[in-house]
């Protein structure tokens, strides 16, 4: 996944939480250290993943994404993911 699909996919977690500052404060947060390996991590490890979850949002195939995201988030790595987003939301 290359550096502006990153940046695309954080702002399409902004918009669907409806928060506009999301994507600011998320990419805020990947200037951590700690936050780029485990971002790196992830990529490495669920890319192509990713990239396809983010293709099925563009088609407006929200189930399709959904399903991908799932399996990616039981992953170690996923759920880190997924604490560190819902945090930035304030969930």
């Amino acid at each position: 996944m290359q550096h502006n699909d990153l940046d695309a996919l954080i702002r399409q977690i902004s918009q669907q939480c409806g928060d506009p500052a999301a994507a600011a404060r998320l990419k805020a947060r990947m200037q951590n250290p700690e936050q780029q390996r485990a971002a790196r991590s992830m990529l490495r490890q669920h890319g192509a993943s990713l990239e396809q979850a983010m293709q099925h949002m563009q088609a407006g195939d929200t189930e399709g994404a959904k399903q991908i995201m799932q399996r990616t988030m039981q992953t170690p790595e996923g759920a880190q993911l997924a604490q560190q987003i819902a945090r930035l939301m304030g969930r």
